[in-house]
């Protein structure tokens, strides 16, 4: 059985007047899947405009056996149908999983609302893959193990295009965001990396529904 992680983000459009089902949906979704359905390991929903327009999908799956469960469920085809009926553009990005770290807290709690989310793309010279994927690996090991405002740390490649990676970043708080950036493993991650990068977009996510199995490490 093939036991690799499915990792996977969705950028949905979904109409203004439609935002409140759309949530209402999401947040179903979210609380019928993870106590359920064991190997869901993640899954979130966030927008990053002020009309929630854009909205984007996190999923995470222990293996494809997980994910078929998971698809199959009635959750999973009651949210897909409603997400199909009213967004008007859908986007999915498979990834390969590269580092996936999570605290142990479930991320559904009562400071929930103050969590900070980052989705960052960043496109590499093929050149520097492997030098850039070194750098990343130490970098998100050390935050995840010594910072406690980190809740969340996943990335991955692009299946279509291995140069390109996503990392989807939780923290507790906007202190815990602003005290992650002056660590000197950061510091010394953005210095080592600086020419390896082509393109580095950042997007600050705000939470609509977010769940974890608890622990997770993936690397």
């Amino acid at each position: 059985m093939d036991e690799t992680p499915i990792f996977k983000i969705t950028k949905l459009n979904i109409a203004e007047n439609d935002r409140d089902e759309y949530i209402r949906k999401a947040e179903k979704y979210m609380h019928d899947s993870i106590p359920a359905e064991e190997g869901t390991l993640v899954i979130g929903s966030a927008h990053d405009d002020a009309k929630g327009e854009d909205n984007y999908k996190i999923e995470l799956f222990r293996n494809k056996e997980a994910e078929d469960v998971h698809i199959a469920s009635m959750s999973a085809v009651d949210f897909e149908e409603t997400v199909d009926s009213i967004s008007t553009d859908k986007k999915i990005v498979n990834l390969k999983p590269e580092v996936i770290t999570t605290h142990a807290q479930k991320a559904l709690n009562s400071y929930a609302d103050n969590f900070v989310m980052r989705l960052v793309t960043v496109e590499v010279k093929e050149k520097d893959a492997e030098k850039f994927s070194h750098s990343v690996k130490k970098e998100m090991t050390t935050s995840i193990a010594s910072e406690p405002g980190m809740e969340i740390m996943m990335s991955g490649t692009n299946k279509d295009d291995p140069n390109e990676w996503y990392f989807v970043e939780v923290y507790a708080n906007n202190e815990a965001y602003d005290s992650h950036v002056q660590t000197p493993h950061y510091k010394e991650y953005i210095e080592e990396t600086d020419g390896m990068v082509i393109r580095r977009d950042v997007k600050t996510l705000v939470r609509d529904a977010l769940a974890t199995q608890g622990a997770i490490v993936l690397d």
